[in-house]
């Protein structure tokens, strides 16, 4: 039975193909790797990206995670989107100090809900990719693997434009109220069978509170079959691999 659960997450993988005709469409989580050191390789088939369009209701004081991507890219300009009358939690004064220009915009819309939309597009030489999800634009959310950010990105035509905008007044500076951590006392535990070696289990565990020990584990199919594993976890924030023997 466990060698059809081990059967079953290799087929289950294999069949995800890429169409034909269209370019692929690509998960984006930073379980393994932040966002901003995926960015060159997910852009790199389209060739080189010259500007990029940001909109995220979020942002860290100084904003550090989108100077870090406009320097990391080489971005010829970056546009930065206002996303609530009056003010942002963006510095702009402090971004016109930065290499590469920032551009005020904001989306040509009328109504004046709260925008929740976290939005990056992305031009290049071949086409215009847009990364769409729950990743804001703040240091934990792009530059580590603290946060649980899923994301998708889609390869448009060059002359696609998915949202229309237009130039923004400088809002005054409201930097964002920070919020503890929704974790509190509990853990979130991530784990993937390796498409090379369906045997092979690899996770991570992400928590506040002190991890190191031995997990136990245990793998259950529709069908009630199931196998069970412990790991040793020495320390904190780690990565584990397993390998899982089926019967």
């Amino acid at each position: 039975m466990g060698r059809r659960l081990c059967g079953g997450a290799r087929l289950a993988a294999e069949r995800g193909a890429d169409e034909a005709e269209a370019p692929p469409v690509r998960l984006v989580h930073p379980i393994n790797d932040p966002v901003l050191d995926q960015l060159p390789g997910l852009l790199a088939p389209y060739g080189i990206c010259s500007e990029a369009v940001v909109m995220s209701p979020y942002h860290d004081r100084d904003g550090i995670a989108l100077r870090e991507m406009a320097s990391g890219l080489a971005l010829s300009r970056m546009s930065v989107a206002v996303t609530k009358a009056g003010a942002s939690p963006f510095p702009f004064e402090k971004a016109a100090a930065w290499p590469q220009p920032v551009v005020l915009v904001k989306p040509s819309r009328t109504d004046r809900h709260f925008v929740h939309a976290k939005w990056y597009e992305f031009q290049t030489e071949a086409r215009r990719l847009l990364l769409t999800g729950s990743i804001n634009a703040t240091r934990k959310a792009l530059m580590t693997t603290d946060n649980v950010e899923p994301g998708v990105v889609r390869a448009l035509a060059r002359k696609t434009v998915p949202l229309e905008w237009e130039p923004a007044e400088r809002p005054a500076f409201a930097p964002d109220e920070r919020f503890p951590s929704g974790l509190k006392g509990n853990e979130i535990v991530y784990a993937g069978f390796d498409r090379q070696d369906s045997s092979l289990l690899s996770g991570r565990i992400i928590s506040l509170q002190p991890t190191a020990g031995i997990w136990k584990g245990c793998l259950i199919q529709a069908d009630g079959d199931a196998v069970s594993f412990a790991q040793s976890y020495w320390r904190n924030d780690m990565a584990w691999p397993q390998r899982i023997t089926w019967f």
